[in-house]
């Protein structure tokens, strides 16, 4: 037997009966149980539509993922692409610091080779574009006149040349133009006490002249040096060691 509700007042009677023991209203058991089975028919429905929402739940987790994955392989593909490129670049960059360093230094010791080769001492010859100039002597110079004599604390300096004309036209000399000279790197006067002088003037093709230059530098100089301009347009000078 089973209890069933009365579809009157609602009270619970027994599905045999065949008349509400309470409001005298007939019993319809098949109502009564289709009242009973409605509730649990709804429950199953519900529960039944529950899976499916986790299972849509999981499809969407799964969704996104895939699409994280996409992503990421995409970045490292990206990444690796670019990134080779600027190693790349990195290199080259490298590469020509280090031909421009090496150019630098290269540079750098041609010039000091030049400058090295720009000085001379006495015996030594200069060869340019139209002469050679051959570096003869140089010391100290006395006049043998005591009305021509140096300022206090200095010295007459000579410094004797002879140059050869190896160009196809006169060349010009002077011995008051071109010349500089300087003791412990100080400019000092220069002075025409000779009593000859073959450097004013102009040679020929082929020709020579020697003559001397005259400076009056202090008597406790440590070095002298005398510089020629070699090329008035370039500027370009050799350099003689007289001390």
């Amino acid at each position: 037997m089973a209890l069933i509700k009365c579809t009157e007042c609602g009270k619970e009677i027994s599905d045999k009966a065949t008349t509400c023991p309470n409001c005298g209203a007939p019993v319809n058991a098949e109502g009564a149980s289709t009242q009973e089975s409605t509730p649990n028919v709804s429950s199953i429905s519900h529960a039944s539509t529950k899976p499916k929402k986790e299972k849509k739940k999981g499809s969407c987790l799964m969704t996104a993922v895939k699409i994280l994955g996409i992503i990421i392989i995409l970045f490292i593909v990206l990444s690796f692409l670019f990134g080779g490129n600027n190693d790349e670049e990195s290199r080259t960059v490298e590469s020509e610091d280090t031909s421009t360093t090496e150019s630098s230094t290269t540079e750098a010791t041609n010039e000091e080779a030049d400058e090295v080769d720009n000085t001379f001492i006495v015996g030594d010859t200069v060869e340019t574009e139209d002469c050679k100039i051959s570096f003869l002597s140089a010391g100290e110079y006395d006049t043998g006149n005591e009305y021509l004599q140096p300022k206090d604390g200095y010295v007459f300096y000579q410094a004797e040349f002879e140059f050869e004309n190896t160009g196809d036209s006169d060349l010009a000399l002077s011995s008051m133009l071109g010349w500089e000279c300087y003791a412990d790197g100080y400019m000092v006067d220069q002075t025409w006490i000779g009593d000859e002088n073959g450097l004013d003037g102009s040679i020929s093709s082929g020709k020579k002249a020697k003559g001397s230059v005259y400076f009056e530098v202090p008597a406790d100089a440590e070095s002298v040096e005398l510089e020629y301009e070699t090329n008035f347009w370039t500027e370009d000078k050799v350099i003689f060691i007289l001390k």
